[in-house]
């Protein structure tokens, strides 16, 4: 898992947005600041996208050029109802019988996370890690919610240190 938000979990961490706040001497930071002030409110497709790539760099480690295309790129995949209504459907019963079906997964788990995501932070990773029987979460120096954009060598030896040290079956 790269980055995954604890909201299964029952706990929506702080971290994230004291990563954010950590960030706020970074130039692109108080435009990024106005966004999400201005996200919960609005309801318009198109401005929900403009606001969330306004807000686009605190999703990374830096904010060059990689960086950029990728958050350009991103406001074609994002699909409101998908996301809206994937939460609906999961009542608190449901919630812990899937944590519950977690315990039981028989394989290694592992949970990248960023130490400059300001979108999920770190600690949801550690708690979903800690939701497998043999979970792991890696931290990766440097990245934010997109490590394989912020530095692609080192989210890729975080994922092939893992796989080369698991048995295969």
């Amino acid at each position: 898992m790269v980055c995954p938000g604890a909201r299964l979990q029952g706990e929506l961490p702080e971290d994230a947005r004291e990563i954010f706040e950590s960030r706020a001497d970074e130039p692109w930071w108080p435009e990024a600041y106005a966004a999400v002030q201005l996200l919960p409110g609005t309801t318009d497709l198109a401005e929900v996208r403009r606001l969330l790539l306004q807000a686009a760099p605190m999703a990374y480690g830096r904010w060059e050029e990689p960086q950029r295309a990728h958050a350009e790129s991103e406001g074609e995949q994002l699909g409101p109802v998908p996301r809206a209504g994937f939460w609906q459907g999961v009542d608190e019963a449901g919630r812990r019988a899937v944590l519950t079906r977690l315990r039981e997964v028989p394989c290694p788990v592992l949970a990248i996370t960023g130490d400059r995501d300001a979108v999920t932070g770190m600690r949801a990773g550690e708690l979903v890690a800690e939701s497998f029987p043999d979970g792991q979460a890696r931290p990766l120096p440097g990245v934010g919610h997109y490590p394989w954009v912020d530095d692609p060598d080192l989210f890729r030896q975080a994922v092939e240190d893992f796989l080369a040290h698991r048995p295969t079956p």
